[in-house]
């Protein structure tokens, strides 16, 4: 009935799979955890293997490193059921009725998305206080809220699809870094008329990464996009893709693109700060698409 699919690299997903492999049981519905590995030789690996222990539960590391698309292709390819969970694997599941809440989905609907939490209080390390505002503020939103707008309120992160809706679309193996997949699956679920399902069923971030590490992330995303731009992949849905399309219309791109490197070391010297501001992430955003855009032209 049920694969529950978790792509990971670099953690430890040993309890979350032990939460995920009770609720399974108690629900005494056929069932798979496949666990892959995006080629991790750290210490996690050791404790990672010895999920395989359990019944129903394949832990794997890929031989090299995949991307993040072709890993949730692989683990889809891997599975033996009708119905998906895919999961990210720095989570917590933070419900005892987490997979009866999905359970309860099918076959009524054929794409679910159960959201995503942050921890209420602020982290301690303010290395990582700019991904829990970002989160808390953009990744964190209740169901009826992401209702609204559905196909541009659409993860990866936490959801649950019917196989075979799942194998007409994919994710884009040509994305192979961090950021934007999400978006394109999002498009060709609406494209194709396949309405997205939000419920109240979120699973607990929990791999904050430092702002340093976050901003790097963001620009490999940023790139994504300028991919998806160039070959008229991407819909207005995405905040920073329209106001660069309103500056472009204003012939300001080029001053944009110039103001990129005159601005930069102060822009991540305040996002990296205890008190990061969103609207100043933004800014970075449509500086750094604007220069890479520009670079090329």
């Amino acid at each position: 009935m049920l694969s529950v699919l978790i792509p990971i690299y670099d953690w430890d997903v040993t309890a979350l799979v032990t939460t995920l492999h009770q609720q399974l049981t108690e629900a005494a519905i056929p069932f798979e955890i496949r666990i892959s590995d995006n080629c991790d030789t750290s210490e996690h690996a050791k404790k990672n293997f010895t999920l395989n222990e359990r019944t129903h539960v394949h832990y794997a590391i890929n031989t090299q490193h995949i991307g993040r698309s072709a890993n949730r292709n692989y683990l889809a390819n891997q599975s033996q059921f009708d119905w998906l969970l895919f999961l990210d694997g720095d989570t917590a599941v933070t419900s005892p009725n987490f997979i009866s809440n999905y359970i309860s989905c099918i076959p009524k609907h054929q794409v679910v998305c159960g959201g995503t939490i942050y921890e209420a209080a602020p982290p301690k390390d303010d290395t990582e206080r700019l991904r829990w505002e970002y989160g808390s503020a953009k990744e964190s939103t209740a169901a009826v809220q992401r209702i609204k707008a559905p196909y541009k309120n659409y993860s990866s992160f936490n959801f649950l699809i019917n196989k075979a809706i799942f194998n007409q679309i994919r994710f884009d193996n040509n994305l192979t870094q961090y950021g934007h997949e999400d978006t394109l699956f999002g498009q060709e679920l609406k494209a194709r008329g396949i309405p997205i399902h939000h419920i109240e069923n979120p699973l607990l971030h929990l791999g904050l990464d430092t702002a340093i590490i976050f901003i790097e992330k963001t620009k490999i995303a940023v790139a994504n996009l300028k991919y998806l731009i160039e070959n008229k992949l991407i819909s207005t849905d995405v905040k920073v893709y329209r106001f660069y399309l309103f500056a472009k219309k204003l012939h300001l791109t080029t001053l944009l693109s110039k103001n990129y490197k005159k601005q930069e070391l102060w822009l991540v010297k305040q996002l990296c700060s205890p008190k990061p501001c969103l609207h100043l992430f933004m800014l970075y955003k449509l500086l750094y698409l604007s220069y890479i855009m520009q670079k090329e032209h």
